[in-house]
């Protein structure tokens, strides 16, 4: 699984708080590792709001 981040574009001084996790991952179970991470971190999973 790969995902490129898109953030905004800047002009030189400009600056911008971007918000959010990097993970990595190594091993077989991808999809049981993807249903753990809501467990274990707070920020939402992409597509996902929060309240």
């Amino acid at each position: 699984m790969h995902s490129d981040p898109q953030f905004p574009d800047l002009e030189f001084g400009e600056s911008h708080r971007i918000k959010g996790w990097v993970w990595f991952y190594e091993g077989e179970d991808g999809g049981a590792e993807l249903k753990r991470l809501p467990r274990t971190h707070s920020l939402p999973m992409p597509g996902e709001v929060l309240p």
